[in-house]
C-alpha cells in the first residue's frame, strides 16, 4: 500500500513536472509523459521487473491537461498491477504500451504478456 501511495505521489510530481517544462500549461506532450511514467514506475519496482520488458509504440501528440491527468492515473494503475500481479513472481514478460491517431480518434492500449483470467472467472459478474 505504502508503494501505491508513493507511486501516485511520483505521478502528480511528473505531471506538474512537464506542465512547468512546457510554455503552454495546458498541453502536454502525452507520449514523453507516458514514457517518462512507465519507466519511472517500472524503477519503482525493478527488484521485481528484472526480467520484464517495456516495448512503446507512441506517436507524438499533445492533450490537455484535463485528459492526461485521468489517463496518466490509468496508466499508473495498469503498469502497477501487470507488475505486481500478472508479471509476478519473477516471470518473463512484456509490457506494451500503444498510443496513436487514428482518423479523429486517438487510440491509447497498455497489454502484458501476463497470467491471464481463469476460465471460471466471469469477471463481469465478479464481487
Amino acid at each position: 500500500m505504502f508503494r501505491d501511495s508513493q507511486n501516485r505521489v511520483r505521478y502528480m510530481a511528473l505531471i506538474h513536472e512537464k506542465l512547468y517544462q512546457t510554455t503552454a500549461l495546458k498541453w502536454i506532450n502525452f507520449a514523453d509523459y507516458i514514457k517518462k511514467l512507465s519507466t519511472e514506475l517500472f524503477k519503482t519496482y525493478s527488484n521485481q521487473s528484472n526480467n520484464i520488458e517495456l516495448d512503446f509504440d507512441l506517436e507524438s501528440h499533445k492533450l490537455d491537461t484535463e485528459t492526461s491527468i485521468p489517463l496518466g492515473l490509468i496508466v499508473n494503475e495498469l503498469i502497477s498491477n501487470s507488475l505486481k500481479h500478472a508479471l509476478a513472481d519473477d516471470r518473463n514478460g512484456i509490457i506494451k504500451i500503444r498510443f496513436y491517431k487514428d482518423g479523429g480518434k486517438y487510440i491509447f492500449i497498455i497489454s502484458d504478456n501476463g497470467i491471464e483470467f481463469p476460465e471460471v472467472l466471469d469477471y463481469k459478474k465478479s464481487d
